[in-house]
């Protein structure tokens, strides 16, 4: 076979600097959440296929059935008229969904068993699954998926450590293996619990592509996080079912359920509180016809004697007023510092001069605000088998799915740490974060 160029990227690196969180997990002082479910999969034995707990998708039990390597069109070809387990509606996956099996915490291969707690063993679920081949190397996997600007490239994954790669030269003639998946279409009807958050109770959040809830936020002040959240709540329902979920301040009376997207007078009404919430903690809470995303929440006021911009001087009254000392060149602003240090009893840094670094313009937040409820949101929404691993539509994974139920929850998270940000090679606040770089850091779980 010819030789490819292949381009190692995007899944090792996160292996690597343990960003892959396929298994995502809070621990709360209040209960574990685990929003993989367990079982992760489920062996249908009469048909020979297994169905993905997690994004619902049905996949060939054997991950080799043509039982070798294959072109691209080949192995398009082959999914498109395979008839399985009864079904004939198989297609080659893309690359988010096959990524989708992986468990980051196994390598050789990145695939856990059925129940989503060991490593993958032969059988369990899935036979035959490729991922090294002596003495060529890494055994790869076609995708749907192609290269940007060209065509002719498609990628390829392999399950040896979840690396992705791409065949440079033409997908006619490299060659790569065969896992058909198709899609099973979800349900309002009580079906079986595969997790703390399933996709079988009603009422529906969504039902078959269209809405059936709204998103209600205070109608007094909400807090900028508290926009944001309902923002992205929004956004990733519709990348999810292709339903757009209004956003409002008041319940509507045309739907059958609402979330609740942080504190109003309809979660006060409620008793459902964000005390003891700190450090970004959060509550979820669902009841007959709603779902509440709460935590404390809590904009960032700007000192008013603080400069807003790095050539921006504070108003200099004020900051007389406060350190006895005039604003102006840089020896003086080191003798500011000084007066700050006498006039506080420690060794701070000062405000006047570190503040504004801590706002985003591209996200509207302050490094300083309060916002627990988004991390309920992403908590949802992970929950629903979303997953980030980089910036950008490239780095997530979003199922597909058509309905979206509500189940019940009551869910307290208090995180591990008070305090979470990624600092060097990072997005950051100040002015320079890209939007998407700034969303990525926020979307990502409290550690394990």
């Amino acid at each position: 076979m010819k030789t490819v160029k292949r381009t190692i990227l995007l899944v090792s690196m996160m292996m690597a600097t343990g960003l892959w969180m396929a298994a995502a997990r809070s621990d709360g002082s209040t209960q574990t959440v685990q929003p993989v479910p367990v079982p992760r999969f489920t062996i249908q034995a009469d048909t020979n296929c297994v169905v993905d707990n997690l994004t619902g998708l049905m996949w060939a039990r054997n991950a080799n059935l043509p039982g070798a390597t294959q072109s691209w069109a080949q192995a398009i070809s082959f999914c498109k008229n395979l008839n399985y387990g009864g079904h004939s509606d198989w297609r080659l996956p893309n690359m988010k969904e096959l990524c989708s099996l992986m468990d980051k915490n196994y390598t050789r291969p990145a695939l856990s068993n059925t129940e989503g707690t060991a490593k993958w063993q032969e059988g369990d679920a899935f036979k035959g699954v490729k991922e090294y081949d002596h003495p060529h190397g890494y055994a790869w996997y076609w995708v749907t998926t192609t290269t940007a600007g060209e065509p002719a490239g498609a990628w390829l994954v392999t399950f040896f450590n979840g690396s992705i790669s791409r065949d440079n030269a033409n997908e006619t003639t490299g060659a790569g293996y065969v896992w058909p998946v198709r899609d099973v279409k979800p349900t309002c009807a009580p079906t079986r619990d595969t997790s703390w958050f399933n996709f079988f109770s009603k009422p529906c959040l969504v039902k078959d592509g269209n809405p059936h809830a709204d998103i209600v936020i205070a109608a007094r002040q909400p807090t900028r996080a508290v926009k944001l959240a309902a923002l992205e709540l929004q956004t990733y329902i519709a990348k999810i079912s292709g339903a757009q979920l209004p956003i409002t301040t008041a319940p509507g009376t045309n739907v059958d359920a609402h979330i609740f997207v942080g504190r109003s007078e309809y979660t006060d009404a409620l008793k459902i509180e964000d005390n003891g919430l700190q450090g970004g903690a959060f509550r979820m809470v669902s009841g007959k016809d709603y779902l509440v995303l709460l935590g404390h929440d809590k904009d960032f006021t700007m000192p008013q004697y603080a400069s807003r911009n790095n050539s921006d001087e504070p108003p200099a009254l004020n900051w007389d007023e406060r350190t006895l000392i005039h604003w102006g060149n840089q020896g003086v602003i080191q003798e500011a510092r000084k007066a700050w240090d006498q006039r506080t009893g420690e060794k701070w840094s000062d405000p006047g001069v570190t503040n504004w670094w801590c706002y985003s313009p591209a996200v509207g937040l302050w490094d300083h605000d309060q916002r627990g409820t988004l991390n309920a949101v992403y908590e949802f929404l992970r929950g629903l088998g979303v997953r980030w691993y980089m910036p950008g539509e490239l780095g997530e994974i979003v199922p597909e799915l058509k309905t979206i139920s509500l189940a019940p929850v009551d869910k307290t998270v208090k995180p591990a740490f008070p305090y979470r940000n990624l600092r060097f090679y990072a997005p950051s606040f100040g002015g320079n974060g890209a939007r998407d770089g700034m969303l990525y850091k926020f979307r990502l779980p409290d550690p394990p």
